[in-house]
């Protein structure tokens, strides 16, 4: 049975299904590194809004963000769901736009995601949220380049951040043979590194 530091929020939905999440919430001070900006931030930070950014931090400029600056976040880790009557990993992701159906199953490897029993906890996220230190978005390029080998004639750029992963384009113009058009999904935290398919 887990021990519930902070209720969050209780509801009830239109159709009259009632559910709750509940987290403790940590402080983490957040050293700036090449390349960050708020917004990215924002996202591999899960469940954090750019308005709690400079509520939290209310002498930061958006434009004048330095490498070594620190900023202050507080963020609910872990987040945990008592499953309701009908809920499924589906609707989960769904409902909490933060979370993703990998995290759901990274999670919850002792569970069973097509037969989820009213009353279980099923955690949404965890540590990864609050981790201080992570690659910036050169450094990312940079490790796709070294891991790979390509050669400095292959272009190396980041994109987008998806599902808080970096995405990172390789690419050389070419023929068949001689062209590359690859995507990379770049972990921040882990360094992971993932083909990403469109």
């Amino acid at each position: 049975m887990k021990r519930y530091l902070m209720p969050l929020f209780v509801f009830v939905l239109a159709v009259g299904t009632t559910w709750s999440v509940s987290a403790e919430t940590v402080e983490k001070t957040v050293t700036i590194q090449p390349e960050d900006t708020l917004w990215s931030l924002s996202k591999i930070y899960k469940d954090t809004t750019l308005e709690e950014i400079y509520q939290w931090n209310p002498e930061v400029q958006a434009n004048r963000l330095r490498v070594g600056d620190e900023l202050t976040f507080y963020i609910s880790s872990p987040l945990y769901h008592t499953v309701q009557e009908g809920d499924t990993f589906y609707s989960l992701v769904r409902d909490h736009p933060e979370v993703t159906l990998r995290d759901l199953f990274h999670y919850n490897q002792d569970l069973d995601p097509y037969s989820l029993s009213t009353g279980t906890d099923v955690q949404l996220y965890g540590e990864e949220g609050v981790r201080e230190h992570h690659l910036g978005k050169k450094d990312a390029e940079q490790f796709v380049r070294e891991t790979f080998s390509y050669q400095q004639d292959v272009s190396i750029s980041y994109r987008n951040v998806v599902e808080s992963d970096y995405l990172i384009h390789a690419y050389r113009e070419g023929d068949a043979e001689t062209g590359i058009n690859q995507w990379y999904l770049v972990d921040p935290f882990t360094g992971n590194i993932k083909t990403y398919t469109w």
